[in-house]
């Protein structure tokens, strides 16, 4: 149990980066889709 609640920890801590590494993503994938129109 205390397992769980240390790593339930480590997610909360790591989620700020998660969220900036999807943005990332998600400019890329843009960046690359106006890239392939022009």
């Amino acid at each position: 149990m205390g397992n769980i609640l240390m790593a339930l920890n480590e997610i909360r801590r790591n989620k700020p980066l998660t969220h900036e590494y999807v943005v990332t993503k998600r400019q890329i994938k843009k960046a690359r889709h106006h890239a392939a129109q022009g």
